[in-house]
Parts: C-alpha cells; structure tokens; sequence
C-alpha cells in the first residue's frame, strides 16, 4: 500500500460516541463505525475516498480510475486497457455504490462523477 492511500491504520475518527439507542459506537456524521472500517477494508475504497478528500468538488469516474490504477495496480500491466475496463465496472458496480450507501459519497451513475460527503469529510487520512 502506498503512503498516498487511506489505510485502515492510517485512519482517524474523530470523536466516537456510544448511540444509546443502539449501544453501537457511532460518528457523529452517525456512520456506525462498523461500517467505516467495512467499507474501507478495500485499498481501492481507500484510494477513491482518499482522492475525493483531496479536490474541492465532483471526480468523474475515469480521474478515479486513474488514481487507483496510478497507486495499487502493478506498474508493469501488460494489459492497460483490460485494467482499466476492468476497473470501471468494479468501481461502477461495487465500489462506488458501497461508498454511497454508506454516506461517505455522492454518486452520480448517469455523470459518472462522485463527491465526498460532509460525513466523508469526517474520515481524514493521516498524513
């Protein structure tokens, strides 16, 4: 993994609180953090979130693939396109609709762009 990538390790909460409703711990953005670290257990989750919290406004969906490819995949891919392709639908199809439905993104499938929440601006990378 490379220092540029969130990692489960490198991760801070800020300030966790007891949901007395659930006994769950929560963020106070109320994302259990079960799911934060579910959610972020995949290096190209953390490599979209960690590029997200970097830019001031919507990524489309191909700069994504760019910095995942640039940060986890092998330097040496004899087949850039398959890589890519292959990386499209899984950001299309898994990664991107977990960061979602977790709260951490915006996702727009028709744009093909994506935008940290302000509950995913609750999860820093530490530098």
């Amino acid at each position: 993994m490379s220092e540029n990538t969130l990692g489960i390790q490198a991760l801070l909460i800020d300030s966790v609180r007891v949901d007395t409703m659930s006994e769950k711990p929560q963020r106070p953005n109320g994302i259990p953090i079960d799911t934060v670290f579910s959610v972020l257990s995949n290096e190209h989750r953390q490599v979209v979130l960690t590029s997200l919290l970097r830019e001031n406004g919507p990524v489309s969906v191909e700069a994504l693939i760019d910095h995942i490819v640039r940060e986890v995949c092998p330097v040496d891919e004899s087949r850039p396109d398959k890589l890519r392709t292959s990386m499209a639908v899984r950001l299309h199809h898994v990664h991107l609709p977990l960061l979602h439905d977790a709260g951490m993104i915006d996702y727009d499938p028709e744009r093909k762009m994506a935008e940290v929440t302000d509950a995913g601006q609750m999860i820093k990378p530490i530098p």
